[in-house]
């Protein structure tokens, strides 16, 4: 939080306390309300809403498909050796084991893989709270 003089009265403020910056002037909440009544500044309408940030929403997108796409893959993976450790004849030295690990691999890929979104998805999270509280700020 930066504290800053008003231009005009000289006041200690900053934007927690209602400064606001206009052109290149950083008024207190008086002499905002003094310049408007004045008509020396016009204040930004409340409906301006921030603006849409794009790449959040493609972040978004693409983890959603990470998640969809690597559970796809673990799961043909998954079937594929299941299936190649039934169509081994037992002479070959494959034992009914390689289930087992194979089942304990999927396992821990698929808590990898949920474990990888959860933390992609927080993160965009944390970023779309810190532009809300920048706007605000603002």
């Amino acid at each position: 939080m930066y504290v800053r003089k008003c231009s005009r009265c000289q006041e200690k403020t900053s934007t927690v306390y209602g400064g606001k910056k206009f052109g290149e002037e950083f008024l207190c909440e008086e002499c905002i309300k003094k310049a408007v009544e004045a008509g020396e500044i016009e204040l930004p309408s409340e409906s301006d809403e921030p603006p849409k940030y794009t790449i959040i929403k493609v972040l978004k997108v693409v983890n959603v498909l990470y998640l969809v796409v690597s559970l796809l893959v673990q799961l043909s993976i998954f079937s594929t050796f299941s299936s190649m450790a039934h169509d081994v004849p037992p002479e070959m030295g494959m034992s009914v084991s390689v289930n087992g690990v194979m089942g304990g691999v999927s396992v821990l890929a698929l808590i990898q893989t949920i474990l990888i979104f959860s933390v992609v998805w927080v993160f965009i999270l944390l970023v779309e709270t810190v532009v809300k509280i920048y706007h605000k700020m603002k």
